[in-house]
């Protein structure tokens, strides 16, 4: 089975790294929009089998969010009191 991917498009500190990466199933890998190069941007959004975004407009360029294809998962990260 391949390995599946959320492509984590937030800015996480380490603490918010720590409880998304725990929180993952088996199989299944983080990466960290703001670790690559801009060149690497549009292959890791093509590949990325669900995003986990906080503000998805801000965090992705015009040319990126329209790459979204159909069948991924796009989960928004709201901030609750205290949170």
């Amino acid at each position: 089975m391949d390995t599946a991917t959320l492509l984590v498009t937030m800015s996480a500190d380490a603490d918010l790294r720590r409880a998304i990466e725990s929180a993952l199933p088996a199989g299944c890998a983080a990466t960290y929009l703001d670790d690559l190069d801009p060149d690497e941007r549009s292959a890791a959004l093509a590949s990325a089998d669900a995003l986990l975004s906080w503000r998805p407009h801000q965090e992705l360029d015009d040319g990126e969010f329209d790459r979204l294809r159909e069948g991924q998962v796009v989960q928004i990260r709201r901030r609750t009191a205290g949170g």
